[in-house]
């Protein structure tokens, strides 16, 4: 009785990998224009990153800009450490968009 059970567990099995199984198979799928979709959403994801760096590394300098000239209206003496600082920041920021870019072939 218990092998008539396993068999009829065994050949439902069979019977639906064979059903779902010819659709997975059936479906073919163009390689090329996959692997190019991806790498064209990497990009653009990579071009978005090196953007909001840049967008960032403006709004710094931005603040910086306004901190400085009030430090300096104020008479502050270490300014000087403040704004070589507030300089290798907004340089770090451009040159991480940049690089980024530069990785990943992106232009604009």
């Amino acid at each position: 009785m218990k092998t008539i059970i396993e068999n009829k567990r065994w050949l439902v099995l069979i019977v639906l990998v064979a059903f779902f199984g010819a659709d997975i198979f059936a479906q073919q799928v163009n390689v090329n224009q996959a692997l190019s979709t991806v790498n064209q959403q990497v990009r653009g994801m990579f071009t978005m990153a090196a953007n909001v760096m840049m967008a960032v590394g403006a709004i710094g300098a931005l603040v910086g800009t306004i901190i400085v000239f009030s430090k300096w209206m104020k008479g502050d003496q270490g300014i000087t450490s403040y704004v070589s600082n507030w300089m290798y920041a907004l340089v770090f920021i451009g040159i991480a968009g940049i690089i980024i870019r530069a990785l990943t072939g992106v232009q604009g």
